[in-house]
């Protein structure tokens, strides 16, 4: 019987797991019979045969647009076996469709039956065959029929190789335009074992199956381990925490967006946590500390997270208990090898700061039709994820930030993530993202978007004064937004040039006039030093192209005038007009208030 590791496709493991596995559950649903692995086995073959009859085989590409389900489970994996899978955000736009479809020279689309959506539409502009899927309720979770809108000429079953192409993903594209990354049988199987699970875990599968987290964390890795997978009515925090009790789930994978709204309904219900549950895992964006010390608090089982790639699959991931996590780490390799490298292309040493490179068989070869990106991509045989960080000296890594993210703000550099992680530290930010916004002369500064908790009674000028206390000064946003929620791509991750480009109308606030004498001897200063007409009471005199030069001469034309002696950092802290007025006053206060009378002492103890 073959090892985990002699696994070389999908069809192999799969098969290897009906023999050993037999009879106990693969998928499980509400209100349906289980789907055993022998029946597993055999649903992907009746789905191999369906597919072969519509003229669909070993080279086709079949783009899959599902919603969440074990149907869209099974579909998925027959796909991968007998041709190359597609997988599609059902909620793709017109546009994109049209794109997927041309640039992947896409042969068939598989949609739910009675789906009338864009890439239905573009579809059939293209002569692109459209085959409808109708889960069979009387039947065991993941079984479905399949039926083609038009006909074609059967082609035989072909059973993969380790190298045929099994899955093509879209990356995130939170910097850079998305590109598409080519996964072959080889790439799939030997990312599989990359979860702490075995045959006694069950899944919750949270994460919609078009992310190739998705396909690792919440479909093959527990598949690999022989353990079952459970689905929710929906993806809702109430439908999760419903599913982590019915279905008895050990472990599960989330976004933290996902995890920071199953947290707040936790604290609302009061509801309790199943004692079945082991560990839940972080997947997709970075999971500040605060937020993993809620969850283990709320959740009573460890919280791990780890970093992965769409081109590398999971790369590092914390360990379970008793197993040591470092606070700040992403953990330690789960199979690809890990190495930093310097500007000249050098090994770094431990705890040496450099730009991040994997290598191993999950890693794609390149990416799809883009010589110029695998150009960039690679380094010999390294991956670049594009990510900076340190290894230290019991291998954990630990990341800085992404390389095309670091914000110039003045020749000063500043890492999102680490802004991010300081405002995250107090208990009513439930999201930040930080971005760069261009600046006259710093060339950028530094701006974030918070999403508050419901109940908080926080506002974004009171956390810009705690951002003092955990940041050095030149970190510290110039401007803090409350937004009701963060601007994602369609793989669910923050993208903050999207996010700056969304707030640019806010960014620049109407003009108020100021409102008192103080108020207009702060705008009249600003507006001198800028060389602008008129200054409102709500303008940003950094946002408006202000930098620590010109504040300083500001500070010092507020104290000539005033009789002040306020820090030269002061408007750092307070940018507006209305704000530097207001701390104006309580300095003029404090200094016109009467000196502390102190005791009298003799000459004796003044002579000691």
């Amino acid at each position: 019987m073959k090892s985990p590791q002699a696994f070389v496709t999908i069809l192999d493991l799969l098969a290897h797991q009906a023999r050993l596995w037999g009879t106990q559950p693969a998928f499980v649903a509400p209100d349906r019979p289980a789907l055993s692995y022998h029946e597993l086995l055999s649903e992907v073959h009746r789905t191999g045969q369906a597919l072969a009859a519509m003229g669909i085989g070993r080279q086709a590409r079949v783009a899959l647009s599902l919603p969440g389900g074990p149907e869209t489970a099974v579909a998925s994996l027959s796909t991968m076996v007998w041709a190359t899978c597609v997988p599609v955000n059902p909620a793709l736009d017109r546009r994109a469709c049209e794109r997927m479809v041309r640039m992947l020279h896409v042969d068939a689309v598989i949609v739910a039956e009675g789906a009338d959506n864009d890439i239905v539409k573009v579809a059939g502009e293209h002569a692109v065959r459209v085959v409808r899927l109708s889960p069979r309720r009387d039947a065991a979770a993941g079984v479905f029929e399949l039926r083609s809108d038009g006909r074609a000429s059967p082609v035989k079953r072909i059973e993969p190789a380790s190298g045929d192409l099994a899955l093509v993903l879209h990356t995130s594209g939170t910097t850079a335009t998305a590109r598409s990354v080519p996964l072959t049988h080889g790439n799939m199987v030997a990312r599989a074992r990359s979860q702490p699970v075995d045959s006694r875990d069950r899944c919750l599968s949270i994460a919609p199956l078009y992310t190739g987290s998705a396909f690792g964390h919440s479909l093959l890795a527990p598949l690999a381990g022989g353990a079952s997978i459970g689905y929710a009515c929906d993806t809702s925090p109430e439908a999760i925490l419903e599913a982590l009790h019915d279905l008895r789930v050990t472990y599960f994978s989330a976004s933290p967006t996902v995890l920071s709204a199953l947290l707040e309904a936790i604290t609302k219900r009061r509801a309790e946590i199943p004692a079945t549950l082991r560990f839940v895992r972080s997947s997709s964006n970075a999971l500040s500390p605060q937020l993993q010390q809620r969850l283990e608090s709320a959740l009573r089982v460890p919280v791990i997270q780890g970093f992965g790639t769409t081109e590398a699959g999971t790369i590092a991931q914390n360990p379970l208990p008793p197993r040591i996590r470092k606070p700040g780490a992403v953990g330690l390799s789960v199979g690809p090898e890990i190495a930093t490298l310097d500007q000249e292309g050098n090994r770094c040493a431990s705890f040496e700061t450099g730009a991040v490179v994997v290598r191993g068989p999950g890693v794609m070869s390149g990416y799809l039709d883009d010589a110029d990106a695998n150009r960039l991509a690679f380094q010999g045989d390294w991956f670049r994820t594009g990510d900076r960080g340190y290894l230290d000296d019991d291998g954990y890594l630990f990341l800085t930030g992404r390389i095309k993210e670091l914000i110039n703000r003045g020749g000063l550099k500043v890492a999102p993530v680490e802004v991010d992680e300081a405002l995250m530290r107090h208990p009513d930010v439930r999201e930040v993202a930080t971005f760069a916004v261009p600046h006259p002369t710093l060339g950028e500064d530094v701006a974030a978007a918070v999403v508050f908790r419901e109940d908080a009674t926080l506002t974004a000028d009171l956390l810009r004064e705690f951002a003092f206390m955990h940041l050095a000064a030149y970190k510290v946003p110039s401007v803090l937004l409350a937004v009701n929620a963060l601007a994602r791509n369609a793989l669910g991750k923050i993208n903050r040039s999207v996010l700056a480009r969304e707030l640019d109308d806010v960014l620049r606030a109407d003009y108020v006039p100021p409102q008192t004498a103080r108020e207009e001897v702060i705008a009249a200063i600003f507006a001198s030093t800028l060389r602008r007409e008129r200054i409102g009471r709500t303008d940003n005199f950094f946002s408006l192209g202000g930098d620590s030069l010109s504040g300083m001469h500001v500070v010092a034309a507020v104290n000539s005038q005033l009789g002040l002696n306020l820090s030269p950092d002061s408007l750092f802290r307070w940018p507006t007009v209305a704000r530097f007025a207001a701390e104006t006053i309580r300095s003029a206060e404090a200094q016109s208030s009467p000196p502390p009378i102190l005791p009298r002492r003799s000459p004796d103890a003044a002579a000691l």
